[in-house]
């Protein structure tokens, strides 16, 4: 059996001593061989283990992930579905750069698209209590459409209304706590309270919500009122429709 020693190693796998000296730390990869002088090496059968790590690494998986993985494979077996969960992962992170890169060429040939300015109306309406299909989970606003999709699924026929989204979170951080809801007729999962809410019609891309929210904000401090948790956005039309998409923002409030 051979052994090497941490700068052997390092070269067999590719990763750093530094990195080894951290993975035997929190007990990843450690080396299993101690000879007569107790110096430590790492044997034949760590290799393969080592150079796993690397390429998991490479790819951005988190250690307690491959320590999952590696632990399988010790048993001979090997969990797909840990690296399908992070091909996901990535797919969505993927998504997100891209979208950063689209912003950035449209920032470099329209130097004013951040001053954009929309025009928006507001309305005070009285909402029902309604009965809905809801979805709720934390996660990315990119799964929203998928969300939806279940949601609708689930409501078959029973379906009443447009869909929206319930934020549960305070601010837009991702992940972020939110509710897909479907109004039915019947079959609902849940009976949201009625409320009383300022309405705001955003007709255009989903990228111009913000200003809509603004908007809605500065309704809100000037005629004396407060939100209350969650707002609801409605989604009255298909995001590719021909017109663009219209969505309706509801900010439920109470008097200052």
């Amino acid at each position: 059996m051979s052994r090497y020693t941490i700068g052997e190693f390092s070269r067999i796998t590719g990763i750093s001593a530094k990195m080894l000296r951290h993975y035997d730390g929190i007990g990843l990869l450690s080396p299993e061989f101690v000879g007569d002088n107790l110096y430590r090496y790492y044997t034949d059968g760590q290799v393969l283990s080592g150079r796993m790590i690397a390429k998991l690494r490479d790819v951005d998986m988190p250690l307690g992930e491959i320590a999952r993985l590696l632990e399988a494979m010790k048993k001979g077996q090997f969990p797909e579905d840990i690296v399908l969960e992070h091909m996901r992962r990535l797919g969505e992170r993927i998504g997100k750069d891209q979208r950063r890169e689209k912003l950035c060429r449209e920032l470099i040939e329209n130097k004013s698209l951040l001053e954009v300015t929309m025009n928006f109306e507001s309305t005070i309406k009285e909402i029902k209590p309604m009965q809905v299909i809801s979805i709720r989970k934390i996660g990315m606003y990119s799964e929203i459409g998928e969300m939806i999709r279940q949601a609708f699924f689930k409501a078959g026929c029973n379906c009443s209304g447009a869909p929206f989204v319930l934020y549960h979170s305070e601010g837009a951080p991702e992940p972020a706590d939110m509710e897909v809801c479907v109004p039915v007729s019947s079959g609902a999962t849940m009976t949201l309270p009625g409320i009383k809410a300022l309405s705001i019609i955003h007709k255009g891309p989903y990228s111009g919500l913000g200003q809509a929210y603004k908007f809605g904000f500065d309704q809100m401090q000037a005629k004396g009122l407060k939100i209350s948790l969650p707002p609801r956005e409605i989604y009255l039309t298909e995001p590719n429709d021909p017109q663009g998409p219209v969505t309706e923002i509801l900010l439920p409030f109470e008097k200052i």
